[in-house]
């Protein structure tokens, strides 16, 4: 995993452990949806995302980015392309 994948990853989990502190054994893995996070929490980390990252998520994606994993090299991809 790129250094870039695992500061992405961290801050991924550092903002779900805020919005819902109880679950602190997070799976990469793992639909969100099946942690213990619902729809307002899931909004709730593409907008800390698209603040910290400075880039927009379209909502059609949103089926497709409900594992950590998809959402980090969902990211990678924005992030490269916003760069170039």
């Amino acid at each position: 995993m790129k250094k870039n994948s695992k500061n992405i990853e961290k801050f991924i989990k550092l903002i779900l452990k805020k919005i819902n502190s109880k679950n602190t054994h997070l799976k990469n893995n793992v639909s969100l949806f099946k942690q213990n996070f619902d729809s307002l929490d899931f909004l709730k980390l593409i907008f800390f995302l698209e603040k910290k990252y400075k880039i927009q998520i379209n909502s059609k994606n949103f089926s497709n980015l409900q594992k950590i994993t998809a959402l980090v090299k969902h990211m990678e991809k924005n992030i490269e392309q916003r760069t170039l």
